[in-house]
């Protein structure tokens, strides 16, 4: 007997999700939510339900140290091969997500981003590095962003870092380079 997921009162969370993506956005979405509420699930339903058509969708799991397969899912076998081949040096989980702009940059050298709609989730990045870290790697990804519509040409970006409530909310909730959506409650 097959095993189905069934997935329940996430629509709203669903439809705001689909509406970034659809439109793009010009910040990385800083997505709080309690522990232990299946945003990884939700994630990973969302990347899913996009799929196809000029869209390139990367969802990173940094907690996952062992295995590149669970570290890193892309809806596109084209792109995993790609992807694959140029991630061989790249430390699996958090190197992943610390690596991602210049994957991002390979995979722009290998298949041209131009015109593409991309969508880049990372979950838990800022329990994995840490707290000190929770500012520079948020800007930095502002700062990819643009670079992403000026130098590669995509058509839209989203980055979404999906993590836990807690002190790196106060943190971003300071900056203007970061959307917080707080989304997800737990059932």
């Amino acid at each position: 007997m097959d095993k189905w997921l069934r997935f329940v009162d996430r629509d709203l969370e669903m439809r705001q999700l689909l509406s970034f993506a659809s439109r793009g956005y010009a910040f990385p979405i800083a997505m709080y939510s309690p522990e232990g509420c299946c945003k990884a699930i939700l994630l990973k339903f969302f990347i899913n339900s996009i799929k196809g058509g000029d869209a390139m969708e990367m969802h990173i799991n940094v907690l996952e140290t062992r295995d590149i397969r669970n570290a890193l899912f892309v809806t596109d076998e084209t792109m995993w091969k790609v992807i694959e081949s140029i991630a061989i040096n790249v430390a699996v989980g958090s190197g992943v997500a610390r690596a991602s702009t210049t994957l991002l940059r390979r995979l722009h050298e290998k298949l041209s981003l131009r015109g593409k709609t991309l969508v880049v989730v990372v979950d838990d990045i800022y329990k994995a590095i840490g707290i000190n870290e929770v500012d520079r790697y948020t800007k930095m990804l502002y700062k990819f962003i643009g670079y992403l519509h000026q130098e590669f040409r995509v058509s839209k970006a989203i980055f979404i870092i999906a993590t836990f409530e807690g002190v790196s909310k106060r943190i971003v909730s300071k900056h203007n380079h970061v959307h917080v959506y707080m989304g997800l409650e737990s059932n």
